[in-house]
């Protein structure tokens, strides 16, 4: 899964990538140029029923779909061909996908990345996501569809349980806006019976968003040893960020929220006892330090990528022990890498490195639970450069 760009347009000082992938919900990750260093993107397969469902229906027939307790009404006899704009009779084939707010992989599958918005007067917004859905349509053949615009579609999100306490009566709905990168306000869902209700002419990704001023925390996250933690993923609200090679990060945050940053179990050797900073709300344009964040100190398995084919050094590298494997890691240009033990794990594991040309080598034991384990000069030979445009 390694990609690197080596350069790239921006669109008003934001890169924007697509990623697509047969059998997955495409998605658009976007940030400020300046955030761009490490992206983490997860891709939501279409057969994931705990947050997709799909179904095929005549045109003539008014239409539910649900994942959980979240429903999109589609209407009847109101389909067009997206690209020429004809009329289309027939079966529609719908695939569509919910994100949860509070689930855990929340920042890295959603469009976007940085809960940038556009009012409806051109201010810029922070977003507070109260749920994201996409609806994907075609024909039989696979020839995209879209509403016609007279009739609309009704949505109806569920309350996230972290919002339960903050339940305006009407939160504006957006879309995403491919091109930019950025989400921009269409309409509006109103509070009813404890659930959001609101409608759609047409369909790309959807948000429920709040929509507030930015301000701006940052810190460091180090372990009891007081040594910075490098290259982790720090979720800050409902944005996620990797540590530099200080253990600092930074985030742009909507103000007037209050909110939680932790560094997941998954993203740190499946530590315990998992390390959060309530963050109480922050004034509009304020930025704010917040406490270190100490960790546990977690053996690490350290290694080089040498490459003695011209190439990067560059590889995805990550760890299986028992039944589990680690998150992937990328090494940096000189090769060097590091991967973090699982706490509390005694025994065998195994590292594996995948180069960018999509060589896998043999896995390499690994003994664990017996301190910081060297693995030495890993040697790959692939002409394979930097990455592309």
């Amino acid at each position: 899964g390694g990609f690197e760009f080596t350069s790239s347009n921006v669109v008003d000082c934001r890169l924007v990538a697509r990623f697509e992938k047969d059998g997955y919900f495409s998605v658009v990750r976007s940030l400020r140029w300046e955030n761009t260093p490490d992206w983490t993107v997860v891709m939501i397969p279409k057969t994931d029923r705990t947050i997709a469902t799909s179904a095929s229906f005549n045109s003539s027939s008014a239409t539910r779909l649900n994942v959980s307790d979240f429903t999109v009404d589609l209407p009847a006899g109101s389909y067009v061909n997206k690209t020429t704009g004809e009329r289309y009779d027939g079966t529609v084939k719908a695939e569509m996908v919910y994100l949860d707010p509070d689930a855990e992989d929340f920042a890295e599958m959603m469009p976007g990345g940085d809960m940038a918005g556009v009012r409806t007067d051109g201010a810029q917004s922070m977003l507070l996501s109260y749920g994201m859905t996409a609806v994907n349509l075609t024909d039989m053949s696979g020839n995209p569809l879209q509403l016609d615009g007279t009739n609309e579609a009704t949505l109806t999100f569920p309350v996230p349980e972290s919002l339960a306490d903050r339940t305006p009566a009407s939160i504006p709905l957006w879309s995403f806006n491919e091109s930019t990168g950025l989400w921009v306000e269409e309409g509006v869902a109103e509070l009813r019976d404890g659930v959001y209700v609101g409608t759609v002419k047409h369909f790309s990704w959807v948000n429920l968003d709040d929509p507030e001023e930015e301000a701006k925390v940052y810190g460091y996250v180090r372990n009891e040893m007081n040594m910075a933690i490098r290259g982790i993923t720090v979720t800050i609200n409902q944005i996620s960020m990797k540590t530099d090679g200080n253990g600092y990060y930074e985030c742009r945050v909507p103000s007037d929220v209050r909110f939680e940053t932790k560094v997941n179990s998954k993203a740190y050797g499946r530590y315990k006892n998992i390390v959060s900073i309530s963050v109480d709300p922050l004034s509009p344009g304020e930025e704010r330090q917040l406490p270190t964040m100490i960790l546990p100190r977690l053996d690490m398995v350290y290694g080089q990528i040498v490459n003695q084919g011209g190439g990067s050094n560059v590889c995805s590298i990550w760890m299986t022990y028992g039944n589990r494997t680690t998150p992937t890691v990328k090494s940096d240009q000189n090769g060097d890498f590091n991967l973090y033990s699982p706490e509390g794990y005694h025994g065998k594991g195994q590292v594996h490195v995948l180069t960018f040309d999509g060589i896998e080598l043999d896995p390499i034991d690994v003994n664990l639970g017996n301190g910081d384990a060297s693995l030495g000069n890993i040697f790959i030979n692939t002409q394979t450069g930097m990455g592309g445009i």
